[in-house]
């Protein structure tokens, strides 16, 4: 068992709890992504884990039905980030998730409604601008629909509306 020191102290019973919530919670490359841990205060925390379950797991804006049909995903909506610091960075990070894209709609494991919510980078800076719309044209080619990240009006109604059975 791994233990965490501090001082004198050795914390045993602590570290593994702690070991595998930092396993858990640390960033990488996949559907699911954390933020930042913070603690909440709260007099009730089951009704509060209930509350943010619902929120974050059920998704409480989009019905059942709109998420799942036959048991099979019927939508997709993924943040995705194209403001990276370098345009090949982009390129990079871009041409992984067309791949991803490809193969999912060759295999038909992907839905036909599936929408990025994008961050791009600023259309100052040309060559990381370039390399955005480059991707973000493919990505539309393969049937991605794309939208700004903040425009939480569109995605939300993208989520409610009617599964596309095409």
């Amino acid at each position: 068992m791994q233990a965490l020191n501090y001082g004198e102290r050795r914390y045993e019973a602590l570290c593994l709890p702690l070991c595998h919530w930092v396993a858990l919670t640390h960033p990488r490359e996949a559907i699911v992504r954390f933020g930042v841990v913070r603690p909440i205060l709260t007099p009730d925390p089951a009704t509060q884990l209930d509350q943010l379950f619902s929120h974050y797991v059920d998704r409480v804006f989009a019905t059942h039905e709109v998420q799942r049909l036959h048991g099979q995903v019927a939508k997709v909506i993924k943040p995705f980030n194209l403001a990276q610091n370098e345009a090949n960075a982009i390129y990079v990070h871009g041409d992984a998730w067309l791949q991803k894209v490809r193969r999912l709609r060759q295999r038909q494991l992907l839905p036909h409604d599936v929408l990025f919510a994008v961050e791009a980078p600023p259309p100052a800076d040309a060559q990381r601008f370039a390399a955005y719309q480059e991707i973000s044209g493919e990505l539309q080619e393969q049937g991605v629909q794309l939208v700004q990240k903040d425009q939480e009006s569109t995605i939300l109604a993208f989520a409610a509306a009617t599964v596309d059975l095409h």
